[in-house]
């Protein structure tokens, strides 16, 4: 199916958008993670942490085209390739990890930066359980882009056939199939073929981003027969840890027009109901705002 996508892209390639900046970097202490400085003319004012949507976990560099003018505005760009897991909480923790590793060397660079968290789809809430659940990790303000943290049965086509289908097939059958399901990732993206393709379009660097996504369906596959597939926390516990925690001094919620998947609504008046418990609390509110564009939920 990848194979007959790249493919049908060749006759159009000289259409698509300019492929990413050089300047992007990968850390040698953090290979996880992508970074992007300002121009060497501007002096950095904050560090953007960036979360990219969950489907999109292993490919941030997809988001270059929203990411490369904030950098043009000074802001340092880091944004990790994490793991497509249902529990969350480890998910930010891995994230976090890998930013505090990071973090003493940009320190040494430019001294003391703000960190604005901005997150996608998925990658939104984790910034919402990070800001109120990890406290060693502050955040001079969040901008959430098309908050969504709909069931998976809601968010992915077909996902209850897909499920019910997996869940039938005896175990050592399906530990089978995982291992297929692995080596078929594997056979697909050793080949050289797919790294010709990919540079016929302007994005031979997309390699191992393209197989980390692929790479991450067995698993999820296991995760659902082992009898997952719904995310932790709860959408209830993440309210009750955002009413209790949420510590931004500044949060913008943004979402698009023709999103049907969107809940930026409902995180809005959480994260400002937060803001009021937190300043009655401590004497100090946050400010939240809301902005509305034209567009869908891949938009950014």
């Amino acid at each position: 199916l990848l194979l007959l996508l790249l493919l049908l892209l060749l006759p159009i390639s000289s259409l698509l958008p300019p492929p990413p900046s050089p300047s992007w970097t990968v850390p040698s202490i953090t290979p996880s993670q992508l970074l992007l400085h300002p121009p060497p003319s501007l002096r950095p004012r904050a560090i953007v942490h960036f979360l990219p949507g969950a489907f999109l976990s292993a490919s941030p560099i997809t988001y270059y085209r929203f990411l490369e003018p904030l950098a043009s505005l000074g802001l340092i760009i880091v944004t990790p390739r994490y793991p497509l897991l249902l529990d969350r909480l480890q998910t930010c923790d891995a994230i976090l990890s890998e930013f505090s590793t990071l973090a003493p060397t940009l320190i040494e660079s430019y001294g003391a930066l703000p960190v604005v968290g901005v997150g996608h789809s998925q990658g939104a809430v984790l910034q919402t359980l990070i800001t109120s659940l990890f406290r060693e990790a502050p955040r001079a303000g969040n901008v959430l882009i098309s908050w969504n943290d709909r069931p998976l049965a809601e968010t992915v086509p077909a996902y209850g056939a897909v499920e019910a289908a997996i869940k039938a097939v005896p175990r050592e059958v399906g530990d089978a199939q995982v291992r297929a399901a692995n080596d078929a990732v594997r056979g697909v993206m050793g080949g050289v073929n797919v790294r010709d393709i990919l540079a016929q379009v302007g994005a031979e660097n997309s390699y191992d981003d393209v197989a980390g996504l692929l790479g991450q369906v067995p698993e999820v596959l296991r995760v659902v027969r082992d009898g997952g597939g719904e995310t932790y926390p709860s959408r209830e516990e993440g309210e009750l840890a955002m009413l209790r925690g949420y510590r931004a001094r500044r949060t913008l919620v943004c979402s698009y027009d023709s999103d049907g998947i969107d809940e930026s609504d409902y995180v809005f008046d959480v994260v400002r109901r937060a803001s009021e418990v937190q300043g009655f609390k401590r004497g100090v509110g946050g400010t939240v705002s809301r902005w509305r564009g034209a567009g869908g939920h891949a938009e950014p």
